[in-house]
């Protein structure tokens, strides 16, 4: 399960990056509370989050994702944050779907950008008729070898802005 929190901008934006930050805490106090034992929950990006579960196929992770999207609706985090939240969720499954972890990976964030183009707000498990032809982004192979190909020929300079403490320099 690869989870992205709906909104978060227009939270940090309208009520501040200290909401955000709290929205963020409650996802992960939601899956923590939400899944298996045996399942692990990671917050692997900004606003994304995944959840490996062993011994599950697609059908039971769309249960627990239902289950993780009705307690977030049913959620108030913090008085600065609005009411309740959401999040889109896309699925793959292994070995039913693929047995390639990175297509595993591509498969399950080509169901949640389905998701987040579509409405959000829900749980979509991959559907190779569906979700490939999406021209979603760039699946993480993809990436690493243009991020390669950028660092071998030197086409970008990085620059480094320091970091200070105002209080003391």
């Amino acid at each position: 399960i690869i989870c992205d929190v709906d909104g978060l901008k227009v939270v940090n934006d309208t009520a501040g990056h200290a909401a955000g930050d709290e929205l963020l805490a409650e996802m992960g106090r939601l899956a923590a509370a939400t899944v298996r034992t045996a399942d692990r929950a990671f917050r692997i990006g900004g606003d994304e989050f995944a959840v490996l579960m062993p011994h599950t196929d697609a059908d039971g992770a769309r249960v627990v994702g239902r289950r993780l999207l009705a307690a977030a609706l049913e959620t108030r985090p913090s008085s600065s944050v609005p009411e309740s939240f959401s999040f889109s969720i896309g699925i793959s499954a292994f070995p039913s779907l693929t047995t390639d972890r990175r297509e595993l990976y591509s498969q399950a964030d080509s169901a949640l950008y389905w998701s987040k183009t579509h409405g959000r707000t829900m749980v979509q498990v991959f559907d190779p008729a569906r979700h490939t032809a999406l021209g979603a982004p760039k699946h993480s192979a993809e990436l690493s070898t243009s991020i390669m190909e950028l660092t071998t020929t030197r086409a970008l300079k990085p620059v480094y802005q320091p970091i200070v403490e105002l209080r003391h320099g």
